[in-house]
């Protein structure tokens, strides 16, 4: 941190508040596979590979398949508990 601070001619303190600020604004902020779970955009496409999730309160939830995270809390809801993985498959449209 002191070499940063020297680097940057700031005070530590400075740049103590703003790695806080932007540690609180990430956790506030969706994650990206919750932002894909709640785009309609999935259901125009012609075909795509999707993971599917439940919440412990039973909202089943689907976000794309290559996202690298498991969703940390439920769209719907907003739980964070008890999510479990319910399987991953291929949508076509029309089925």
């Amino acid at each position: 941190m002191q070499r940063v601070a020297a680097l940057q001619d700031r005070p530590m303190t400075q740049l103590v508040v703003t790695a806080v600020k932007a540690w609180i604004e990430q956790l506030l902020d969706l994650p990206r596979p919750l932002l894909v779970a709640r785009f309609d955009g999935i259901m125009h496409q012609d075909i795509q590979m999707l993971s599917g999730y439940i919440c412990g309160r039973g909202h089943p939830f689907w976000m794309e398949w290559a996202t690298p995270a498991s969703p940390r809390c439920c769209p719907v809801c907003g739980t964070k508990h008890e999510i479990k993985r319910i399987g991953d498959g291929t949508v076509r449209r029309g089925l």
